[in-house]
């Protein structure tokens, strides 16, 4: 299988953004879609959430088989 994966890390760095309420709406954000991704893939709450490693869980989840 071959695949060029996003990477995208779903965490909020106060230092990205210009005033504090930017950087308290996208932690906002990706808190909300932390939630799910706790209950559909296993292994990502053992790490920094990000997009990449979703991708490559669910495909081994799917594919692996």
């Amino acid at each position: 299988m071959v695949t060029n994966l996003p990477y995208k890390t779903l965490r909020a760095e106060r230092n990205h953004y210009k005033t504090d309420a930017e950087y308290e709406r996208d932690k906002a954000k990706y808190s909300e879609i932390g939630k799910p991704a706790d209950k559909l893939f296993s292994g990502s709450s053992a790490w920094t959430l990000n997009i990449y490693k979703l991708f490559v869980e669910e495909i081994i989840q799917r594919y692996d088989r």
